[in-house]
């Protein structure tokens, strides 16, 4: 109740200073150029902070403030205008818009210096606006507090399904590993093939320890074969990139502050209920946006909008950036997120300005852009030396649909070692059987008493000796009395070869 009287009484004073200056002059816009010396322009203005400060029934200049204000004194005196050639009036804003926007002479606004956006209909109505002291934009501002880091910040630079596939992969890798290293090994020696067991060298379970080592570099991964070191190529390669990207995620983490949204641009508001000054809803749809609207007229209504905004009854507010800026400034779960739609906002004076007047402002202005001396007011009015620290919003996790392909080529090149190393295993089964064949019939020359039926039954396919053994009485021929026991058969030299490669890649195929 005590609110409601408290805007009632600011109204009527509003209502009490414009009708005041319409009783003391009925023509209160100057319409003379150059002013006649009794006359002073009035400056119309509204309290909209940063833009503008003012009291409202007050017309003591020092408690007129804000960029716009500040901008307007500058350009006036650049023009040859003393303090004693305007007066200032603080108004409600429709008000003062609505007077403006009014052509007739009896109007009490010369001139708002409130920075009114430059919009196609003001123009049509024959609203004469300065050089743009402020090219704008409107921002996507949110309400979020800084996180503050856990004990399990070293987990989330990664989703855990990277973490849960990387596992996956040292698994694969030891398997791919042990496996290639069996069959590189096949056609080898006892010895050497005894080293490939589980818990060997290149042991299944020695080859997952050393991957799973390697990803922390507690060990490294070795491998005899081209298709094994293809494997762990590959491997490094993958731990390498994760490497980086993780340290650069943690690093993100730990060094700047962090708050968690799901709006980061003006297109994640689409379909969630966000906030809006009800003048600013033709710009927005033309965007596609429809923003739940407010009327801003007060500091109350303003309000409104922020506390909404702090409760969670909207997502975000889309207001003007130099109001956003100001905001984030002095409150730093405020955050500007996205910024969009360009406008350009100026002080205007009303239809029947003499366009000399304007245009002098105007070169004012822009003179002011070329110093540097509108981005001095800027920083002033807009950023009140902000003091907040850098932040961003939440650091997204690396995640598996976003490094997918490394473990494919990681899949691609244990395919390709397993096909190496089974072509490699059959040439070198092929050397195999004939080294071993060339060896037997070099003993069989030696030994020359022997059938070749008796060595071929008699070999050792892994050392390639021939083995005294007794012969079966199957193989032997009949014996006459009184004579020595001869081969039944004396086969030549090539069958003898032919059976015995036969024998020896029975023997090897189940090695």
């Amino acid at each position: 109740m005590a609110g409601a009287l408290h805007c009632a009484f600011l109204y009527g004073g509003a209502l009490l200073v414009v009708a005041v200056q319409l009783i003391r002059s009925v023509e209160a816009r100057v319409i003379n150029y150059p002013k006649a010396p009794n006359e002073t322009y009035t400056v119309c203005t509204v309290s909209n902070i940063p833009y503008s400060t003012c009291e409202l029934s007050s017309t003591d200049s020092s408690t007129y403030g804000g960029y716009a204000v500040k901008v307007f004194e500058k350009a006036a005196s650049k023009v040859g205008w003393s303090e004693d050639d305007y007066t200032w009036a603080c108004l409600d804003y429709d008000v003062m818009q609505n007077d403006i926007l009014n052509s007739s002479v009896h109007g009490f606004c010369d001139a708002a210096a409130v920075d009114m956006q430059i919009r196609p209909n003001f123009l049509a109505q024959g609203v004469q606006f300065v050089y743009p002291d402020f090219h704008n934009n409107l921002a996507v501002m949110i309400h979020a507090k800084i996180e503050q880091p856990d004990g399990w910040i070293f987990t989330k630079p990664f989703a855990w399904q990277v973490w849960g596939m990387l596992i996956v992969a040292a698994i694969a890798v030891s398997v791919g590993v042990h496996l290639v290293e069996v069959l590189s090994k096949q056609f080898t020696s006892r010895e050497v093939r005894a080293g490939v067991s589980l818990t060997g060298e290149h042991g299944l379970f020695e080859s997952m320890w050393m991957a799973l080592g390697q990803i922390v570099s507690a060990a490294s991964l070795t491998g005899i074969s081209l298709a094994s070191r293809l494997i762990i190529l590959v491997w490094c390669f993958m731990i390498l990139l994760l490497l980086t990207m993780y340290t650069g995620n943690a690093a993100a983490l730990l060094t700047t502050q962090q708050f968690k949204t799901t709006i980061n641009s003006r297109y994640d508001l689409r379909g969630k209920t966000f906030g809006a000054w009800e003048g600013d809803a033709e710009t927005l749809n033309s965007f596609a946006l429809l923003p739940k609207l407010y009327p801003w007229n007060t500091d109350e209504e303003f309000q409104v909008m922020l506390d909404d905004l702090q409760s969670g009854d909207i997502v975000a507010l889309v207001l003007d950036i130099a109001l956003v800026q100001y905001l984030a400034s002095t409150d730093c779960n405020y955050h500007l997120q996205d910024q969009f739609a360009s406008m350009n906002y100026a002080t205007a004076f009303w239809p029947g300005t003499n366009p000399a007047l304007v245009a002098q402002f105007s070169a004012a202005v822009l003179e002011m852009e070329v110093s540097g001396e509108l981005d001095m007011l800027q920083s002033v009015h807009f950023t009140q030396g902000a003091s907040c620290p850098v932040l961003s919003a939440t650091t997204r996790p690396v995640t598996f649909s976003q490094v997918f392909g490394l473990w494919v080529v990681l899949a691609v090149s244990i395919a390709v070692a397993i096909i190496i190393s089974i072509l490699n295993g059959q040439i070198s089964k092929r050397k195999y059987v004939n080294k071993l064949t060339s060896k037997v019939i070099g003993q069989w020359n030696v030994r020359g008493k022997k059938a070749p039926e008796e060595i071929v039954q008699g070999t050792d396919v892994e050392s390639g000796d021939c083995i005294e053994r007794e012969r079966p009485a199957t193989m032997r021929a009949p014996a006459s009395d009184g004579e020595d026991a001869t081969p039944a058969t004396n086969p030549s030299k090539n069958k003898f070869k032919s059976a015995l490669q036969k024998a020896v890649r029975s023997e090897s195929s189940q090695l």
